[in-house]
């Protein structure tokens, strides 16, 4: 991608810079998309908790994606609980680093037991 194209893309996607950052019906919008998509995760999965990761994560509003959440819960008694990553953007690649560890010592006992 050349560096025009990405100047423009930094016009349209919600950062610190820019004045959509700071839009707070663009937020409610992406709140309410990210409650669908939690509460579709949460009926095929049926996880204890659910954590939130990732840069965009800090601007979100927990408590705005749990109202959505309510109104659109039909199936589960109890929803689990939403929490935001201690590491927030850095999670991804610590999930990163622990998946590559974790490969290294699959193969690492692979090969011991061949």
């Amino acid at each position: 991608m050349d560096l025009e194209k990405t100047k423009k893309l930094s016009l349209i996607i919600p950062n610190e810079k820019n004045k959509l950052f700071k839009n707070k019906k663009l937020w409610g919008s992406v709140a309410q998309f990210c409650a669908i998509g939690i509460y579709n995760a949460a009926l095929f999965w049926s996880p204890d908790v659910i954590v939130l990761g990732g840069s965009m994560t800090k601007s979100l509003n927990l408590d705005r994606i749990r109202e959505y959440l309510k109104n659109i819960n039909t199936v589960l008694p109890k929803f689990p609980p939403i929490k935001k990553a201690k590491f927030l953007d850095k999670s991804v690649l610590y999930g990163a680093l622990l998946f590559a560890h974790q490969q290294k010592l699959k193969n690492d006992t692979q090969k011991a037991l061949q």
